[in-house]
């Protein structure tokens, strides 16, 4: 999916009165690692039962980091001149559709930081009005857009990039 057509997905979901300046699809920190993880662990068992349960639970790494760390499964943050909206969203086939508000950030009030990782970026979004820190993970590369999200939050690199993030 193309940047234009995330930023359009927002701003159907949105309506026309916000302005989507960025958009990207963004998934659970901890996900791609821990997918890694679990798939890397099946293959080493050596056995094909083995190997297809690592496959099955690598799979099921992201509803697993979602219900954990409290997000949906896939949040395509929108951000507008005053706002970041972060939408839970439903995959179909290669699309990503906006189904709710999950959350919604007045940008001059929240902090964005980023760690960087080998295949993703880990974005924290703090928000103050609530104390709680949210945290998603945006491939590098890739049709998620996850970069134009961060580069157009000004997200703030963090060092050294946390343990989890692939």
């Amino acid at each position: 999916m193309s940047d234009q057509k995330l930023i359009d997905e927002a701003t159907r979901f949105l309506g026309d009165d916000e302005q989507v300046l960025a958009a990207g699809m963004f998934q659970p920190r901890g996900t791609t690692g821990g997918r890694m993880s679990v798939t890397g662990a099946g293959f080493m068992t050596d056995s094909l039962a083995g190997e297809v349960a690592g496959a099955v639970a690598g799979l099921a790494s992201g509803q697993a980091m979602s219900r954990a760390d409290g997000v949906p499964r896939w949040t395509l943050l929108a951000l507008t001149p005053t706002t970041l909206h972060a939408l839970a969203c439903a995959q179909r086939g290669t699309r990503w559709v906006p189904e709710e508000v999950f959350a919604t950030f007045d940008r001059a009030r929240i902090r964005a930081t980023v760690h960087a990782g080998v295949n993703v970026r880990v974005l924290t979004i703090e928000d103050p009005d609530t104390g709680r820190s949210y945290g998603w993970e945006g491939y590098r590369f890739g049709p998620a857009h996850a970069k134009d999200v961060i580069e157009a939050l000004d997200a703030e690199p963090v060092d050294p990039p946390p343990d989890d993030d692939a």
